[in-house]
C-alpha cells in the first residue's frame, strides 16, 4: 500500500536515547513528513535544543531507563507506553534499539485498533556483549519471542549476526525484514580531504567511552608502542562519558590514561569532521556494533579503517583494501596493523580512497533514507 493512500498517517518513534535518535534517524523523520505524515518521538529524556532543531516533530517523554531492572518502574514504563498510543493513535510505530522494542510492541497487544509495527535492531546491547550471567540473555531472548507480535512487526537489521539471534527465536519469515547498512552519512556534508602533511600521524577513536568499544585494548597497543612510536604518532580519543552503561569507563580511568603529546582522551566533542579531517588513521576495536556511524564518518573522510572482526565493524571493512580487521580484544593484532599503517603512507593513501569508494557505493544518507521509505511503503497495513 502507497504511503499516500492511508488514512492513518502517523508514525511514533520510540527510543530510549533522544541523541540517538538525532544523530541516526532524524532525517529519516523529516523524509516522512515531507509527504505529509505527523511524526511524533517518544524518548526517556527531553531537550529543549534538540526541540528547537525539528519543529515539525512533536516530542513526548516515556521514562524508558537504559539500565533499568527495577520491575515496578519498567512496568510503568510499558503503562506510560500504552497510554501515549492511546493519545497518538499512530499507523506505525518504529521502536529504536531493544528496550523500546520489548516495551513498544508489548504495549500494541493491549490496544485493539492495529498498529504496524517496525523494529530497527541497532544492535543487541550489553546483554549480548558484556560479561553477564547467561539467565540475563536468556530471560531477554523469551521476552522477545513472548511480546513480540510476529505477524505485526517488521525487523531492520544492521548486520547478519543479529538477524540470526532473531531468527533462532523464531521472529523472522521471508518477508518481514529488511537490512539497511546503517543510519547514513551526508555524502555533501562529509566529504573527502587529504590528512595533514605535517606534524605527528594521528590515531582516532570517536565512540562513547566504554570497555566494550575496545579502549583498554587501545591504551595496552599504543603503551606496547610508545617506545619505538612516540615521537611520530598520537592517539587521539573523542567521545562522552555513559555512567549508565555497565561498560562506562570513568572521567579518571580516563585522565589516568593519558601521556602527554601521545595518547589523550579529548572529551566530547560536536567537530567530529574535523577531528577526522585532521587525523591519519582511524581505529575502533569494539566488541560489537549494530553498524557503527562513526567508522562510516572515517570512511568519508576518507581514511584507513583499522577495526575488529566484530558483527557491524565487520561490514564496514573489505580486508586489506579499505583497511584491516584483527579479532576483539587482541592488542597485538590491533598493535601490527597500527604499526603496518603508520609506516606505509602509500598504504595509507590507498586505503583511505578505497574507504570512501565503498562509503559511496554503500553507506550515504541518501541510500539509507531511501531505503527506509520504500520499507515504509511497503508496510503492510493490517485493517
Amino acid at each position: 500500500m502507497s504511503l499516500n493512500k492511508l488514512r492513518n498517517k502517523k508514525i511514533l518513534y520510540i527510543t530510549n536515547d533522544l541523541y540517538f535518535f538525532e544523530n541516526h534517524f532524524a532525517r529519516v523523520a523529516q523524509a516522512i513528513i515531507a509527504i505529509g505524515f505527523d511524526v511524533f518521538v517518544a524518548a526517556d529524556r527531553l531537550d529543549a535544543e534538540v526541540e528547537n532543531k525539528f519543529l515539525e516533530f512533536k516530542f513526548l517523554r516515556v521514562p524508558i531507563d537504559r539500565s533499568g531492572i527495577n520491575p515496578l518502574k519498567e512496568l510503568n514504563t510499558i503503562r506510560k507506553i500504552h497510554s501515549l498510543m492511546l493519545d497518538v493513535k499512530p499507523g506505525i510505530i518504529h521502536n529504536i534499539t531493544i528496550k523500546p522494542i520489548l516495551y513498544g510492541s508489548l504495549a500494541t497487544l493491549f490496544i485493539r485498533r492495529p498498529i504496524q509495527i517496525v523494529n530497527s535492531v541497532t544492535g543487541l546491547g550489553y546483554a549480548f556483549t558484556g560479561e553477564n550471567s547467561p539467565f540475563l540473555k536468556r530471560a531477554i531472548q523469551r521476552m522477545l519471542t513472548l511480546f513480540i507480535p510476529k505477524k505485526r512487526a517488521h525487523f531492520i537489521f544492521l548486520n547478519k549476526v543479529d538477524f540470526e539471534v532473531y531468527q533462532n527465536l523464531g521472529l523472522i519469515t521471508s518477508s518481514n525484514h529488511t537490512f539497511i547498512r546503517g543510519s547514513g552519512v551526508d555524502s555533501s556534508d562529509f566529504i573527502e580531504v587529504d590528512p595533514p602533511q605535517k606534524g605527528k600521524i594521528i590515531i582516532v577513536c570517536t565512540a562513547r567511552m566504554l570497555k566494550d568499544k575496545g579502549i583498554i585494548e587501545l591504551k595496552k597497543t599504543s603503551e606496547e608502542m610508545y617506545e619505538l612510536y612516540h615521537e611520530k604518532i598520537k592517539f587521539h580519543l573523542y567521545g562522552g562519558i555513559d555512567l549508565q552503561n555497565p561498560a562506562a569507563i570513568s572521567e579518571q580511568e580516563l585522565l589516568d590514561m593519558k601521556v602527554d603529546d601521545y595518547f589523550e582522551w579529548k572529551g566530547f566533542t560536536n567537530k567530529i569532521k574535523q577531528a577526522l579531517e585532521n587525523c591519519h588513521i582511524y581505529c575502533l576495536p569494539s566488541y560489537r556494533e549494530g553498524l557503527p556511524k562513526a567508522i562510516v564518518e572515517a570512511m568519508a573522510i576518507g581514511r584507513p579503517i583499522l577495526t575488529t572482526n566484530a558483527p557491524g565493524c565487520d561490514d564496514c571493512v573489505i580486508e586489506g583494501k579499505n583497511g584491516f580487521k584483527v579479532p576483539i580484544k587482541d592488542s597485538i593484532g590491533l598493535q601490527e596493523k597500527l604499526i603496518l599503517l603508520v609506516q606505509d603512507e602509500s598504504l595509507r593513501e590507498k586505503m583511505g580512497k578505497e574507504s570512501r569508494k565503498y562509503f559511496e557505493k554503500e553507506f550515504t544518507l541518501e541510500q539509507v533514507v531511501q531505503q527506509h521509505m520504500q520499507l515504509y511503503s511497503n508496510l503492510r497495513i493490517f485493517k
